[in-house]
């Protein structure tokens, strides 16, 4: 079978985005680490993130997973539970940063050699530091976008509510954002629908309407005949 991207010149999402490297930005991070008398010393460093792709993210999952279970001595039953999650979460961590994180002004060096080199470089909270750097710009670069504050959910809601769709392009919300604008809508609507006091209860009787019925009601006398 002949390769029609090929024959045609390469596909057009190689022609549209091939020559261009992924989106970056850079961020500053201070690392705690002791000189060789014991004292402290504050590491100012530069690091640059770029997104990743999806073939990138998929290869640090199967690595964080192959690396836990073959070179960490964990059995899979183990990141099973609270404590395999945060085991699981911090190498996944890990791998993700060995790939995202760059050196700051060359664009095609990595920050690290590999996730090796982090873990055995790098405490902890500096590696959750570093990810929140990267969860962060993820955010910013994506075309999904997400609420900013109440008062933009009142507005999305009510322009819903009014019937101005057009202004708004709903699946361009993440999954929260549109939670959240769910949840308003139905909350609005529940209200409107649920029935008052007032149209739940029998109507009682006024002053003037017993008095009213007392006057009409009528009389029988009973009348004793002598015989």
């Amino acid at each position: 079978m002949s390769d029609v991207g090929a024959l045609a010149g390469g596909s057009h999402l190689a022609q549209l985005l091939g020559g261009y490297a992924p989106p970056r930005r850079k961020f500053e991070i201070e690392l705690q680490r002791a000189d060789a008398a014991g004292a402290p010393v504050t590491v100012r460093a530069v690091i640059a993130v770029r997104a990743l792709s999806v073939q990138e993210t998929e290869e640090a999952h199967a690595e964080a997973i192959k690396w836990l279970v073959g070179q960490g001595a964990h059995q899979r039953e183990d990141l099973l539970g609270d404590n395999g999650d945060s085991v699981l979460n911090l190498e996944l961590m890990t791998q993700l940063l060995a790939r995202a994180l760059m050196h700051p002004d060359r664009t095609r060096e990595p920050f690290a050699k590999d996730a090796a080199a982090l873990r055995s470089t790098l405490f902890a909270d500096e590696i959750e530091a570093c990810f929140r750097e990267y969860t962060a710009f993820q955010a910013e670069r994506s075309p999904l976008r997400g609420l900013r504050s109440a008062d933009e959910l009142k507005e999305i809601v009510a322009a819903l509510g009014k019937g101005q769709t057009s202004q708004i392009n709903l699946l361009r919300f993440d999954v929260t954002s549109l939670r959240s604008i769910i949840t308003s809508l139905a909350a609005q609507v529940s209200t409107l629908t649920r029935p008052s006091s007032s149209d739940t209860s029998s109507p009682s009787p006024s002053l003037d309407d017993t008095s009213s019925s007392q006057a009409s009601a009528p009389t029988h006398s009973l009348t004793i005949s002598e015989g």
